[in-house]
């Protein structure tokens, strides 16, 4: 088959699916506005720190699970091999961290009012400079994690429509809906259309390994080709590679657990309990969602070989595609899958605008405008996203 798309990877009822999907998220945003307590930040950024574990677990599921998921680990095993196993351990290893420190973090965010990762930073150290430092430093990441997600969904828009819809216009279109649903109702809206983005998230994944196990064989019929076409695959690992992951699963460690959206659902959790039994739920998290795409690019690198990096990136794609003109009634699976795709980038893009928006209000205005009101300052926090 070919490598690239120039016909619509969906048809009418599939794009009529998916706008049935998007539009719905705005009804969420808007049933989150109504569900609106007060006008204040901790309603606004927290959802007045009232998440119960449903909501709280596919929140925080939703929101590191994002377009890299199903794009960028498939297409990274398709590339390294075995090797790419590894990303199990760095998604855990954020887990990890969270169960180290959320339960007294979250303790201390009860006790000072904590809204943004700033707060934390000003009541630990007393120093305006430092916690200004981080909140930028903050901004920065968030923005280039955003860019990032954008570019995979602009990607997945311009695949599904087989062009009609441009990259840019992707993009543009999806962010607005994304920036209509978290204005109207903030981290509320955000967490409500994560529960949805969650479960086709889940779904998405589960589906997409066993169909794929099924059809292609697993690993067990693709080992014979990848010793043939992908020796490199079973090459041992130098010293450095190891060295390098370590680095990595180190920084990982260290620095994705306290992305500022992660840090506002540990603000957001109804309770302590609550919290610890949603990250013990997301423990095999990785195990039913990394190392399932994993699996699917390897597969995939012995049913396609030759594709290069960016053509990598399809891999997903491809072999679904393909799975669809091989067995028509399974094109529902595609559906699903780009889907869940649109959802894990969605889910992810909004909950860090929220958090720039946040750090901007919160860490900036607010330090500025030292006796703005909770209703001016909701108002900025909205105009900000």
């Amino acid at each position: 088959m070919s490598e690239s798309f120039t016909q619509p990877l969906l048809g009418t009822g599939g794009i009529v699916f998916m706008g049935i999907y998007l539009l719905s998220l705005i009804g969420i945003g808007l049933v989150g506005r109504m569900a609106q307590k007060e006008t204040s930040l901790v309603d606004f950024y927290l959802a007045v720190r009232g998440m119960g574990i449903f909501v709280l677990f596919l929140t925080l599921y939703a929101t590191h699970y994002s377009g890299n998921t199903l794009i960028g680990f498939a297409g990274r095993a398709y590339r390294n091999g075995f090797s790419a196993l590894v990303t199990v351990l760095f998604m855990s290893s954020i887990i990890g961290a969270y169960l180290l420190y959320a339960p007294r973090l979250f303790r201390l965010s009860k006790e000072h009012g904590f809204i943004t990762i700033g707060d934390f930073i000003q009541h630990r150290y007393q120093s305006n400079r430092l916690t200004l430092t981080i909140s930028i430093l903050a901004i920065l990441a968030l923005g280039n994690y955003i860019l990032t997600n954008l570019k995979a969904i602009g990607f997945i828009v311009t695949a599904t429509t087989g062009g009609a819809i441009p990259f840019s216009q992707g993009i543009i279109v999806l962010s607005l809906i994304m920036v209509i649903y978290e204005t109207l109702g903030g981290m509320r809206s955000v967490a409500w259309t994560d529960v949805v983005q969650g479960v086709l998230l889940i779904l998405g994944v589960f589906l997409i390994f066993i169909t794929i196990h099924g059809h292609y064989g697993g690993l067990e019929n693709a080992e014979e080709s990848l010793r043939k076409i992908r020796p490199d695959f079973y090459d041992p690992l130098t010293l450095k590679e190891i060295l390098t992951w370590v680095s990595t699963m180190t920084i990982v460690f260290f620095g994705i657990s306290i992305y500022p959206h992660a840090i506002q659902r540990i603000y957001a959790a109804k309770d302590e309990k609550t919290l610890k039994r949603s990250f013990q739920i997301m423990v095999f998290m990785p195990l039913v969602t990394t190392f399932f795409m994993v699996y699917v690019g390897i597969v995939g690198a012995s049913q396609f070989p030759g594709l290069n990096q960016g053509k990598s990136e399809q891999i997903t794609l491809l072999m679904l595609n393909d799975l669809s003109q091989n067995i028509p009634w399974i094109s529902w699976l595609l559906i699903l899958f780009i889907s869940a795709a649109v959802a894990a980038v969605m889910s992810t893009v909004d909950s860090a605008l929220l958090a720039i928006s946040s750090l901007a209000t919160q860490d900036f205005y607010r330090r500025i405008h030292p006796n703005s009101n909770q209703k001016k300052l909701t108002y900025i926090g909205k105009v900000t996203s």
